[in-house]
C-alpha cells in the first residue's frame, strides 16, 4: 500500500508539473534513493529526468543495477553523492536544477536521519 501511494502522488504531481510547464516538464531529485523505486516510479510516470542520489555505496550500485534491469537507465541517472554536499552541474546534478523532490526516509521526527537538514541544503543548491 505505501509504494502504491507512493506511486499515486508521484505520478499526479509530475502530471501536474508536465501540464504546467510542458515546454521544461518534470525533472525529479530523489534523495537517499536507496534500491532506485521512487525514480524508477517517477521516470515511468514521465519525468524528463531523474536524477537518483544515494551516499551508500551499495545501495547505489544496487539502484544502477535497477534501473538499467528496467531499462531506464535513459531517464534516470544515480549518483553517488551526499546529497547535502550535491550542486548543480556536479556529481550529475543538472546545472539547471530540479522542479521536484522525492524522499522516502523519514522517522517519527524527520531528524534521525536528517532528512529536514539534508532537503534545506538540497533546496539552497538544486532545487529551483
Amino acid at each position: 500500500r505505501r509504494a502504491e501511494a507512493y506511486d499515486a502522488a508521484i505520478a499526479r504531481q509530475i502530471a501536474k508539473i508536465n501540464e504546467r510547464d510542458p515546454r521544461n516538464g518534470a525533472h525529479v531529485l530523489d534523495v537517499g534513493a536507496g534500491s532506485g523505486l521512487l525514480s524508477m516510479m517517477a521516470a515511468r510516470a514521465g519525468a524528463e529526468s531523474v536524477l537518483a542520489c544515494e551516499w551508500h555505496g551499495a545501495l547505489a550500485t544496487c539502484a544502477r543495477r535497477n534501473v538499467a534491469a528496467n531499462k531506464m537507465s535513459s531517464q534516470v541517472t544515480v549518483a553517488h553523492a551526499d546529497v547535502a554536499k550535491l550542486s548543480r552541474g556536479h556529481k550529475g546534478a543538472r546545472h539547471e536544477g530540479y522542479n521536484m523532490v522525492v524522499v522516502d526516509m523519514f522517522d517519527a521526527g524527520l531528524t534521525g536521519e536528517h532528512v529536514m537538514w539534508m532537503l534545506a541544503n538540497a533546496r539552497k543548491n538544486v532545487v529551483t
